[in-house]
């Protein structure tokens, strides 16, 4: 079940947006915990279970939250920033996108 789910969750990733995406393959991946799932989304590897909104949305999305991703990246890039702080308020969804971006400037992870 594992194998399927990553599978639906890449689909999902790699396909334009439309009315409704997000609740068929909550409806088809979603409902139950069937263990750690690995996938890759912006350069960052996840290890999800998917029952968790936010986990889900990082699984289906091909960014989670690529405006604000960006906005970290150029304000850490501008202001030189040496250390980041992730205070737990989610899972990183915008701050290690961000942070792998500028690891590797020459990937467009944002």
């Amino acid at each position: 079940m594992n194998a399927l789910r990553r599978l639906i969750w890449d689909i999902s990733s790699a396909t334009a947006s439309f009315h409704g995406k997000e609740r068929l393959f909550s409806l088809l991946t979603q409902p139950r915990d069937t263990g750690e799932n690995k996938i890759w989304r912006q350069g960052v590897r996840w290890s999800l279970r998917g029952h968790d909104l936010n986990e889900f949305f990082i699984a289906v999305r091909a960014n989670h939250s690529p405006k604000l991703s960006q906005r970290l990246a150029k304000e850490i890039r501008e202001n030189g920033a040496p250390v980041l702080w992730g205070i737990g308020a989610n899972m990183g969804a915008v701050s290690l996108p961000a942070v792998e971006a500028i690891r590797r400037p020459s990937c467009d992870h944002v």
